[in-house]
This record gives structure tokens, C-alpha cells and sequence, in this order.
């Protein structure tokens, strides 16, 4: 009777730990670097610039921004996924734009990538929420993430 009761436990457990040791190292794959922050004089926005690094074929998870979003690819690639636009691979020298609460993420290519980014964020407002799936962002509640724990941004 007992080993009816452990052995499905057992089974999701030694199942569920390949999962969770994937997502942590898509996690640890991606690093973002604040290069500068400064309020938008006579408003009540700031942008935010930073270099992202996502290490090889990591993800970008889903995710909106409550202001634009500009970006240029240093080196690599990536496979850039916006809600409502096609697909596209980005390559160096190659830039994108994200409009505010549009939801997107990718996937970086075999080598990764670094890219430049810059953000014009409401002041008070998080960097970035989680999207849900197929709904706009703006209409999302805001969670606040810390800039370690987003997935890259783009």
C-alpha cells in the first residue's frame, strides 16, 4: 500500500527536477547590465539603457513594458516574437521596437546575443510585467519583477 501511495511521488519528483534545473540555467543564460537612468526633464517618464547578454538558445520569456522599447543588436542573434506581428531573426546592426503593453519574447540563437536596449518607462511604473497570453499588457495588473529575475527583454 505504501509503495502505491510513494511511487507516483517519486516519479514527479525525479520528473519535475530535469524541468526545474532547464528553467534555472534559461534563467542564469541571461544577464542585463544597466548602463544609465535619468528622468525625462518636464515629464513624469525616465528611459533606462542597458546591454542584455542571453546565453545560447535561451528564452525570453513573454513578457510587456509600460513605455516603448528600442532596441540593436551587438552580436548574435535573435528570434524575436511581438503579439500581432510575424516572426523575425535579428542579426548585428539589426534594430526592433516594441510599442508600450504589446507582449513579446524570443529565443536567442546557437551562439546567444548582446544587444543594446533603451526603455522610456512611466517614473513609479516596474520595467517589465509577465504577459498572459493573448491579451494586451496594458490591461494586465502590474507585477513588479526585479531586472534579475525578467528573461531578457526582447
Amino acid at each position: 500500500m505504501l509503495r502505491r501511495i510513494l511511487a507516483p511521488i517519486a516519479l514527479a519528483t525525479f520528473t519535475a527536477a530535469p524541468l526545474a534545473a532547464q528553467h534555472d540555467r534559461q534563467a542564469e543564460a541571461i544577464e542585463r547590465t544597466i548602463l544609465q537612468s535619468h528622468n525625462v526633464p518636464g515629464t513624469t517618464y525616465k528611459f533606462v539603457e542597458a546591454v542584455t547578454e542571453v546565453g545560447p538558445n535561451g528564452v525570453v520569456p513573454r513578457h510587456t513594458h509600460p513605455g516603448p522599447e528600442i532596441m540593436y543588436v551587438l552580436q548574435g542573434s535573435l528570434t524575436l516574437e511581438v503579439e500581432g506581428a510575424p516572426t523575425r531573426t535579428l542579426t548585428p546592426g539589426q534594430t526592433a521596437y516594441n510599442p508600450p503593453g504589446i507582449p513579446h519574447g524570443g529565443r536567442a540563437g546557437p551562439e546567444g546575443v548582446a544587444f543594446l536596449v533603451t526603455w522610456v518607462i512611466p517614473q513609479g511604473r516596474p520595467l517589465a510585467s509577465p504577459a498572459k497570453s493573448g491579451r494586451r499588457a496594458g490591461r494586465l495588473p502590474a507585477t513588479r519583477l526585479p531586472l534579475s529575475a525578467l528573461h531578457a527583454s526582447r
